[in-house]
């Protein structure tokens, strides 16, 4: 399952690189670790974000908007995950 779902997000990065195959292969690496990281970079945030807010004891519209805003962006970038 774990090999299965690195191939999609593999995939899913090709589709924001640019189809020209002539970049050296290293260019196009970083390229793909870019766009991969941006992927996982809210990932990260989604579990700490709440635990700081609940730590706060803040329950206010802006925690909310938080959370839908990072739910929104895999929702719509990743609707096949």
């Amino acid at each position: 399952m774990t090999l299965n779902f690195i191939r999609r997000i593999e995939w899913s990065s090709d589709q924001f690189l640019p189809p020209n195959e002539s970049f050296h292969l290293d260019e196009r690496q970083r390229e793909k670790m870019f766009v991969i990281a941006h992927f996982v970079s809210p990932i990260c945030v989604i579990i700490p974000s709440p635990m700081l807010f609940g730590l706060a004891g803040m329950n206010t519209p802006l925690f909310f908007g938080i959370a839908l805003g990072f739910s929104a962006f895999y929702a719509h970038h990743f609707p096949q995950l």
